[in-house]
């Protein structure tokens, strides 16, 4: 069997329903300057470890994680050794 395959059909499917939880923020950035430049940026919602980033990628990973985690645990929990 090969697991790559497997998992890459298995996270496709599941980036197919994933709505990230989005936010945009603004602050201000101070590059030696009296006066900061406005920064608009965009945080979106890592449900596995309950954070807001700014890193997309890890917020998808998160939702990936959230969803996987507990099957992983019950697939373990079934089949102790």
């Amino acid at each position: 069997m090969n697991y790559k395959n497997v998992q890459r059909k298995i996270i496709t499917e599941l980036l197919k329903d994933i709505r990230l939880d989005e936010r945009s923020e603004h602050g201000y950035g101070y590059h030696g300057s009296i006066k900061g430049d406005r920064i608009d940026y965009t945080l979106y919602y890592d449900k596995y470890r309950c954070q807001w980033t700014t890193d997309k990628n890890r917020a998808l990973q998160g939702v990936i994680f959230d969803k996987l985690v507990p099957i992983i645990n019950e697939i373990i929990e079934e089949n102790k050794l």
